[in-house]
């Protein structure tokens, strides 16, 4: 009887390992990716608001240009 009782145990501790691993296994999944970096334009475009211009763009992927 006591073998018996320790199977039972020991299939009850591995459920519970492998459900607190499914579980956790499912909220790393689930966890909404970072978001994405302001784009060039969009940073741009503020940064020259911010010094008084209209707006701006990013004409080469790394300088800023400022509408007048």
């Amino acid at each position: 009887m006591t073998r018996s009782i320790r199977k039972v145990r020991s299939g009850l501790l591995g459920l519970a390992v492998a459900g607190a691993l499914g579980f956790g296994a499912t909220q790393a999944l689930a966890e909404p990716a970072p978001a994405a970096a302001a784009s060039c334009d969009t940073l741009c475009n503020r940064v020259c608001q911010a010094a008084g211009f209209i707006g701006g763009f990013c004409g080469d992927g790394v300088s800023c240009s400022c509408y007048l």
